[in-house]
């Protein structure tokens, strides 16, 4: 068992360091779930029942956390909960935030795809809409509304000039 419990967590630093950057894969990381399995075989991981996973500057928030693997190294971790919630703090100190019922996050393209009810707040502007694409790497996003009445376009709130956190 403790062997086990030594590679999911292994594996969890691998997949994590690369979306947290340099300085957080050097951290401790830290997993909290009602529930957890592996497949030796495949690499796949899920954690089920208030999730929280935190590694230096990095805090993901599900009701369930998925991690699927290729070629021996993490693809994509995906993230399912109302809401999902991702933080974390650039080196520039700026504090990114996104949640979203569903948020997955692409190891190798370092994007981050949110999906129904989806937030990203970044340096003070506030994005929303059904479904935000964040690249970590470029600092860029894209938004679109949905089908549905309410959100049916995107809203985007950006902050005063001067005001506390630009």
């Amino acid at each position: 068992m403790r062997i086990k419990t030594f590679l999911i967590a292994f594996f969890l630093i691998i997949s994590i360091g690369k979306a947290a950057g340099e300085t957080s894969s050097r951290n401790i990381i830290s997993v909290n779930a009602d529930y957890a399995e592996r497949s030796e075989k495949t690499g796949y991981t899920m954690y089920r029942g208030n999730v929280e996973i935190s590694q230096g500057n990095l805090l993901i928030k599900a009701d369930q956390i998925q991690i699927f693997y290729a070629e021996g190294s993490a693809k994509s971790i995906v993230c399912e909960g109302l809401p999902s919630t991702l933080e974390y703090e650039a080196s520039d100190q700026t504090l990114i935030k996104a949640e979203a019922n569903n948020l997955a996050y692409s190891v190798d393209k370092n994007i981050v795809d949110l999906k129904n009810n989806a937030t990203l707040q970044n340096n003070g502007t506030v994005i929303r809409g059904d479904s935000i694409t964040y690249d970590l790497t470029l600092d860029t996003w894209q938004a679109k509304g949905g089908d549905k009445d309410e959100q049916n376009r995107i809203q985007l709130l950006i902050p005063a000039i001067g005001t506390p956190g630009l």
